[in-house]
């Protein structure tokens, strides 16, 4: 008898262990997009009438995305008969469903609404581009700073040598409004039409100078034959634009500038002066704050993170979001703006370790933002102060 009960004992254990390992293995239904939130500014100029969907910056291989001919610039806002709003995002909705449920995406392109019916997979499925750094296609062009402020559409631009740019005609300062048709409101947009494209391919840029609008093709040249051409690998640097993804992923466009002229001008939001701080939030405050609106801000936090920081990065014009993570466990990140609307949801999964990414934070400019970082049951809230000097 005292062997048997030993026996059981230990089939237990085994049994708890093996339970505890596949809460890491559960394979949750993956879409397979790369894709950004996008302002109610944006929104309104691409003719959506939900601002709260997700924006398609690229397509992963192998997956029910690529199954269903989604592709970049598509505007995802409803599963089946659920649909995207403040405080449900896609990820949210996605949840809802398993691996190999046959569902019905909701979308808009080239302004007009679709659907189309794809079976979700796996993430073990997807398959990603492995394609060189040096062999991705490289329009050559740096941001600079919009003046003209009422004229939102488009992305002003300087050009760089010897680069498909400088053969299609753009000079310093013109304005890209459109890239092979697709709409260029910002420079996430302009990074995810350059990023669909394949060397050797033609390029068709609509742009406007002195108020005239000029359109001009040539075949989109590589990095390497852009930049190294010419120029010493030495007096380049890099920039990389991240993308996130309502499936727990990420990936980041390379932008490379000459040295001497990025310096003049920021490629994103002017950050000059900016300070932020991250402050605790009161029960009381928290409370207010969710019958106020949809957030879903903790009480109490509870979740124990190392190193967490919110600092400008000047250069990329956005913020640089950075923490660490001991425990283990499916991991969801949400800021929103002093409205409760959310500006970045970053579902990571199983996760524990460091993170790091690049957040637009400055989006509505400076005043109060809410952090919230889930894992679990366990939750941590931070109010995000921006000012400037």
């Amino acid at each position: 008898m005292r062997y048997l009960l030993l026996l059981v004992f230990l089939t237990f254990c085994i049994n708890q262990d093996l339970v505890a390992q596949c809460k890491d293995c559960y394979e949750t239904p993956f879409l397979g997009v790369y894709s950004n939130g996008i302002s109610k500014k944006k929104s309104k100029l691409l003719q959506f009438d939900n601002s709260e969907g997700s924006y398609v910056t690229g397509i992963i291989g192998n997956t029910a995305a690529e199954r269903a001919a989604l592709q970049p610039f598509d505007y995802i806002y409803g599963v089946n008969e659920y649909r995207t709003d403040n405080g449900r995002s896609l990820t949210s909705l996605l949840k809802k469903f398993d691996p190999g449920d046959e569902v019905v995406i909701h979308f808009y392109r080239n302004g007009e609404k679709q659907k189309v019916n794809t079976v979700l997979g796996t993430r073990s499925d997807a398959e990603y581009n492995k394609r060189g750094k040096r062999e991705d296609p490289f329009l050559g062009v740096e941001q600079r700073q919009r003046n003209d402020d009422q004229d939102f559409f488009g992305v002003k631009v300087n050009v760089v040598s010897n680069s498909t740019a400088k053969s299609i005609g753009l000079e310093n300062g013109d304005i890209i409004t459109h890239i092979n048709g697709f709409p260029i409101i910002d420079w996430t947009d302009l990074g995810t039409a350059i990023d669909m494209t394949t060397v050797g391919n033609q390029m068709a840029i609509t742009y406007r100078r002195d108020g005239r609008k000029t359109t001009g093709a040539s075949e989109i040249k590589s990095l390497a034959a852009t930049k190294y051409n010419d120029h010493d690998s030495n007096n380049t640097k890099s920039y990389s634009y991240s993308y996130n993804s309502d499936e727990g992923q990420s990936t980041r466009v390379d932008v490379w500038t000459n040295n001497d002229s990025f310096e003049e001008e920021s490629n994103g939001r002017d950050l000059d002066g900016m300070k932020v701080s991250l402050d605790d939030i009161s029960s009381g405050d928290a409370r207010q704050l969710n019958d106020n609106s949809r957030m879903t801000l903790p009480r109490n936090s509870d979740l124990s993170i190392n190193d967490l920081s919110l600092t400008p990065n000047e250069n990329m014009g956005h913020f640089d979001l950075t923490f660490s993570l001991a425990s283990k466990g499916e991991t969801i990140i949400d800021i929103y703006n002093k409205d409760g609307r959310s500006i970045y949801n970053y579902d990571l999964g199983s996760f524990s370790g460091d993170f790091e990414d690049s957040v637009d934070l400055a989006q509505n400019g400076t005043g109060t933002y809410y952090l919230k970082i889930s894992q679990g049951n366990k939750h941590l809230a931070k109010a995000v102060n921006l000012s400037r000097n």
